[in-house]
């Protein structure tokens, strides 16, 4: 199984959003998407978030809410909500970094699943909420931990 983390850093006035241009997989090239990445071997989603944020934007975050667990057969994505500052972050790789406000942002060419997960995160209801692809069978299982 694969495991992946996405993070949403908003403004401490909820009016903008930390997102990515994205370069790969070919799939989001072009799109814009939260920011994140694989979960190393060993590595719990809270720590890979950490570190992604910092090796995408240059800012240490450390702050993360646990707020989607959408799993399938053969992935896990991990989605992570922090309140703060957006204006340090800077472009740290070929994926360019940029704040969007919270009322434009479906404007944008977005991965289209940000569309619903960008607003949740707005919301104060129990996290984390746990999601699974329609086409996993009862049987499977995901490790919550």
């Amino acid at each position: 199984m694969k495991d992946y983390v996405v993070g949403f850093r908003i403004d401490r006035e909820s009016q903008k959003v930390l997102l990515i241009e994205k370069q790969k997989p070919e799939w989001q090239k072009g799109l814009y998407n939260g920011i994140g990445g694989k979960v190393e071997a060993g590595e719990s989603p809270a720590k890979a978030m950490v570190r992604e944020f910092e090796e995408e934007t240059g800012m240490l975050v450390e702050d993360w809410e646990h707020t989607v667990l959408l799993f399938g057969k053969k992935f896990s994505v991990s989605f992570f909500r922090s309140f703060g500052s957006v204006d340090e972050a800077k472009t740290t790789t070929d994926e360019k970094v940029l704040s969007l406000f919270l009322a434009d942002f479906a404007l944008f060419p977005i991965i289209p699943n940000l569309a619903w997960l960008i607003p949740l995160q707005l919301d104060n209801i129990e996290w984390p909420v746990i999601m699974r692809d329609a086409h996993v069978e009862e049987a499977d299982h995901v490790n919550r931990s």
